[in-house]
């Protein structure tokens, strides 16, 4: 038996394929790349750390210190760095979308990350202080 070719070329194209599922973000969607907020996420937590480690360092014990500062707050935001780690590590790498961002983008996604993270750190630590009367 003898297939017809015209029936084989039927056949493959009645078949579903395999479609590019790559992303290719456009506009600020370059900056919500998993790989690229995770960097962005460790590098405020860096920061944080960083800030918290000198004001440690500077102030003098019994000094007020903000509590956007202070060792507890700063640890809230622990989990959100490991999970960044995480999605660093299992993410793809990008170098196409990368060289699509503007430096000025980058900055502009650091200091919105920063800001978000502080506000999360501060709200959950006040919210377990409150919850367990620590302060």
């Amino acid at each position: 038996m003898v297939i017809d070719p015209k029936e084989i070329k039927s056949i493959e194209d009645s078949m579903v394929h395999d479609v590019d599922e790559e992303p290719h973000p456009e506009g600020w969607g370059v900056y919500l790349t998993l790989r690229f907020l995770s960097e962005v996420v460790l590098g405020v937590y860096g920061l944080m750390l960083f800030g918290m480690a000198v004001v440690q360092s500077v102030l003098r014990g019994g000094q007020a210190v903000p509590v956007f500062l202070m060792p507890e707050s700063v640890l809230m935001g622990l989990p959100f760095a490991l999970v960044a780690v995480y999605f660093y590590v299992v993410s793809d790498h990008e170098p196409e979308i990368a060289k699509k961002r503007t430096p000025v983008g980058k900055v502009i996604t650091f200091i919105i990350t920063f800001v978000v993270m502080q506000v999360v750190s501060v709200m959950l630590w006040i919210a377990l202080a409150k919850a367990f009367s620590v302060h």
